[in-house]
């Protein structure tokens, strides 16, 4: 679950937000399992963040800081302003929920479309390719 004060922050909004993980540079915040649908989430430093499970369907994402973000089963689907560039920046991508369009446009050297595979609901697994020599 979410830790109910870095949740709290963030929907106090992106500039109070920032102005919170500047103060905390230490601080690896937990928004797991939260719901962030719909959210503006402009320019939003979401560094290092855990956003596993998370809900961000709908969210606008511009500008977003996803460095080393944990993106681990996440549904981003109709996510706003998403870019494979910001994707291609975090950690943790396992079993995320994209929209096709998006899975198409995601072009990283490590993780090709040969390592993404649809499961169910959406789902997205980008575990190493069993049939590249490179990834065992």
């Amino acid at each position: 679950m979410a830790n109910g004060r870095h949740l709290l922050k963030l929907n106090e909004g992106v500039e109070a937000w920032n102005t919170w993980r500047r103060g905390n540079p230490y601080v690896m915040p937990d928004l797991r399992w939260a719901n962030l649908s719909t959210a503006n989430l402009i320019g939003a430093n979401l560094r290092d963040t855990s956003l596993e499970e998370a809900n961000l369907m709908g969210a606008n994402l511009s500008g977003a800081d996803l460095r080393w973000a944990d993106l681990r089963g996440a549904d981003l689907r109709k996510a706003r302003n998403l870019s494979a560039k910001q994707l291609a920046k975090a950690s943790t991508l396992d079993e995320i929920r994209l929209d096709p369009d998006l899975i198409d446009k995601f072009n990283n050297p490590k993780i090709t479309k040969r390592h993404i595979t649809k499961v169910a609901e959406n789902r997205t697994d980008f575990s190493p390719c069993p049939h590249c020599k490179r990834d065992q």
